[in-house]
């Protein structure tokens, strides 16, 4: 072995277990509020594995300065973890059939591709000398970057318009629940008779719970499972309400009813709401663009009479 290599080595290691050391060292607030806090005492399990953790020995030391470490590394993967149950979450708001996994991947596939896009690019630029390396390779960096963001802007979007599209749909699938009832069909048979008759996103969600039915899951389960899915709080308030009218026997066709004439009321309100917004937003061609050139057109007039009696 090269004297320069193991010379090398013995000197990152020991930085590192400075590091370490000066890491474990590190007076935390948990640390310093600990000693003043009365702690419940612990059962069996967690005494075993308290005595577990104190290690003595050789590898006491050792195990005492990779233990922040490790501590925080399980914390960062927990937090990834949470992460991942947010995407899934937003993966059902977009009725997408991808898991979080499938997600991840297509967003490494577009870095992959934006990487491919920037250094077509930028090196042929960096070659020819007409930018330098540095910025060709910033610029070259930029393209995966953005290729990420923009899969999980579609995401977003598509959020956005599958909520719009539940919300929009509510009271029209609601009314024609309510008559199918009224007419003396099944709630079970309702819920057929609409999904068999309509499209769109709301139709495949009562699809989805028509089908868990009959795979033998209860109407309430089926309902509450429709209303986890949707993450809409009008379609969550329509499930609710269906279930708690099948379990405590009150007139359906009167809540669908109400619950159509609630989401008509809603969707007028958000549509007031935005275009409350849209007015704001109008107001800015009119004051920068529209307002300038009208008063430039009062007063052109006058400047040139100005001009030309001096």
């Amino acid at each position: 072995m090269n004297w320069g290599t193991l010379t090398g080595t013995l000197f990152s290691s020991g930085l590192a277990l400075t590091l370490l050391w000066l890491r474990a060292r590190r007076i935390t607030l948990k640390r310093r509020v600990e000693p003043y806090l009365r702690v419940p005492e612990p059962d069996a399990r967690s005494a075993r594995s308290a005595r577990s953790t104190q290690v003595r020995g050789p590898f006491a030391f050792f195990i005492e300065l990779v233990g922040p470490s490790y501590r925080a590394l399980a914390t960062w993967i927990q937090q990834f973890s949470h992460r991942s149950n947010r995407l899934r979450v937003r993966l059902e708001q977009a009725g997408s059939p991808l898991s979080p996994t499938e997600f991840r991947s297509q967003q490494v596939l577009w870095s992959m591709a934006g990487l491919v896009i920037g250094l077509l690019l930028a090196v042929p630029l960096a070659i020819s000398g007409r930018v330098p390396v540095l910025p060709a390779f910033f610029v070259a960096m930029i393209f995966p970057l953005s290729a990420a963001l923009l899969r999980d802007w579609m995401l977003s979007q598509a959020v956005t318009r599958r909520a719009a599209a539940l919300a929009t749909e509510l009271p029209t699938i609601a009314e024609l629940l309510a008559l199918a009832v009224g007419a003396g069909e099944a709630p079970l048979g309702a819920l057929e008779r609409v999904a068999r008759r309509t499209e769109g996103e709301l139709n495949r969600e009562l699809r989805r719970t028509v089908s868990d039915v009959h795979a033998g899951t209860s109407m309430e389960a089926a309902l509450r499972a429709l209303a986890q899915r949707s993450h809409v709080g009008a379609v969550t308030r329509f499930a609710d309400a269906i279930s708690v009218a099948i379990d405590r026997g009150t007139p359906l066709a009167q809540v669908l009813h109400d619950q159509a004439r609630d989401a008509r009321e809603e969707s007028r309100r958000q549509l007031m709401e935005l275009s409350g917004r849209k007015e704001i937003a109008m107001m800015v061609p009119v004051v920068f663009f529209i307002l300038p050139i009208t008063v430039l057109f009062a007063i052109y007039p006058g400047l040139t009479a100005l001009r030309g009696g001096l």
